[in-house]
C-alpha cells in the first residue's frame, strides 16, 4: 500500500473543537458509507491533529473521479442527494433531543448498560450525516457552473443547516453523555471522546477505559486518521508526527506581495492582519483588523465587530465565510489557498474584494 507521504493530498479545512471519537465516526462516514450514500465516496482520507486543531485532506485521484461521477448527474439528481443530506440531519437532531430529555429526567445516571444504547445509535447519527454532509464542498469545488444558481443556494442553506445540527448535537447529547459515561469507565468528561465509539463501548461493558492513560495523553496531543484505498490508518503521538506527510502549498514569490481569490463580498479595506486558527484568539482584540483564516465558523460571529475584512485560504461561494461576510457587509476574499502561510499579524495591506485581491503594502 503506497505511504500517506506518496499521496498527493488537496486541502479542504482547517478547525477547531474535533475530537478523536466524531472524527473517527466521520472517516468512517467518508470512507464505509458513502458510497452507498451518494453513490461515489472517497477512497482516501487524512485528518491531522495537533493540540485542538485539525487539518484535512483528500487525493488528487478522488478530485478527478469525483469530477467524472458528477459530470454525468442532472440537477434532479442532485437535488435528491442534496435531500439525502437534510433527512439524516433530521435524524441526528431527532436522536439528540430523546438523549437531551433522558438526561433531563435523570434516565441513564449510574445506568452503563442504558448509557451503551444511546451512545451507539448517536454515533450511528453523527456517522451517517458525515457520510453525505461533504456532498455541497465537493460541489463547489469540483462542479462550479454545472448547476444552476437554485441547487448552489439550495446546497449553501443545507451546508449551514448541518452546521448547526452539529453544534446543537454536541451541545445537547454529546456533552451530557461525556458526562455520563465519564464516570463509570473512570475517566474525567474532558478525556471520554479521545476515545473511539468502539473503545467507548468496550469501555462501558468492561467498567474501565479500554485504552491506556498513556494513549489517551498520546491522542490529546497529536493524532492521524487517514485512508488509503479505503484501508483505514492510524497513528497517535510520536508516530503521527513521523508519518505526518508535508502538505502544503507552495508559495511563489509573487504571492508574496498579491494573493488572488474568490471575492464573496464587494469592498474594499486597508489595515492590519490578524492570523487566527481559533476564534476566540479575537476575543481580547478592541482595534480595527482585517481577519486571515483558514475558513471562518459560527463561533467567529461575535468577535466581528472590529473586522475590516475577510481573508481565507478555503471556501468557495456556499462556504461559511462567504455567508457571514454577505451578513455583516464585510468585504471578504476567500480560496487564497495560502494566506495563513503568506501573512502575518501586523503586516498591512489592501483588500479589493471586488477583484479577489490582497496587495501587501510595503
Amino acid at each position: 500500500m503506497t505511504s500517506l507521504a506518496g499521496v498527493l493530498w488537496l486541502p479542504i479545512f482547517t478547525r477547531t473543537g474535533y475530537p478523536y471519537f466524531i472524527l473517527n465516526l466521520a472517516l468512517q462516514g467518508y470512507i464505509y458509507d458513502m458510497p452507498a450514500a451518494l453513490g461515489w465516496g472517497y477512497r482516501d482520507q487524512l485528518l491531522c491533529y495537533h493540540q485542538d486543531v485539525v487539518r484535512s485532506f483528500y487525493s488528487l485521484r478522488d478530485s478527478d473521479d469525483f469530477k467524472k461521477f458528477i459530470a454525468s448527474k442532472t440537477e434532479g439528481e442532485i437535488n435528491d442527494l442534496l435531500s439525502t443530506i437534510l433527512e439524516r440531519a433530521d435524524r441526528l437532531e431527532s436522536v439528540s433531543r430523546m438523549i437531551a430529555d433522558k438526561c433531563r429526567e435523570n434516565a441513564l445516571v449510574g445506568e452503563p448498560g442504558l448509557i451503551l444504547p444511546w451512545l451507539e445509535g448517536w454515533a450511528q447519527a453523527v456517522r451517517g450525516l458525515y457520510a453525505v454532509y461533504r456532498l455541497p464542498t465537493l460541489l463547489d469545488a469540483n462542479a462550479r457552473g454545472k448547476f444552476s444558481e437554485a441547487v448552489w443556494i439550495k446546497a449553501q442553506q443545507i451546508k449551514d443547516h448541518c452546521g448547526r445540527i452539529f453544534a446543537a448535537a454536541d451541545k445537547n447529547a454529546g456533552r451530557p453523555l461525556a458526562t455520563l459515561i465519564a464516570m463509570p469507565i473512570t475517566l474525567p468528561p474532558e478525556d471520554v471522546f479521545l476515545l473511539s465509539a468502539e473503545e467507548l463501548a468496550a469501555s462501558l461493558r468492561q467498567g474501565r477505559s479500554a485504552i491506556t492513560d498513556a494513549e489517551i495523553a498520546a491522542r490529546r496531543d497529536r493524532f492521524i486518521l487517514g485512508a488509503l484505498d479505503k484501508q483505514i490508518i492510524r497513528y497517535t503521538g510520536e508516530a503521527a508526527l513521523v508519518n505526518e506527510p508535508v502538505a502544503r502549498i507552495p508559495i511563489t514569490p509573487s504571492a508574496q506581495c498579491e494573493l488572488r481569490g474568490t471575492g464573496a463580498c464587494p469592498g474594499t479595506a486597508t489595515g492590519k492582519i490578524r492570523v487566527v486558527v481559533k476564534a476566540e484568539d479575537l476575543a481580547a482584540n478592541q482595534e480595527p483588523i482585517i481577519i486571515v483564516c483558514p475558513m471562518t465558523t459560527v463561533q467567529f460571529t461575535p468577535y466581528l465587530a472590529h473586522a475590516q475584512a475577510i481573508i481565507t485560504d478555503e471556501g468557495g461561494v456556499t462556504c461559511h465565510a462567504a455567508v457571514l461576510a454577505r451578513e455583516f457587509r464585510i468585504p471578504c476574499v476567500i480560496g487564497t489557498k495560502i494566506a495563513t502561510q503568506v501573512f502575518k499579524d501586523g503586516d498591512l495591506v489592501e483588500v479589493d474584494a471586488n477583484q479577489g485581491i490582497v496587495r501587501k503594502i510595503q
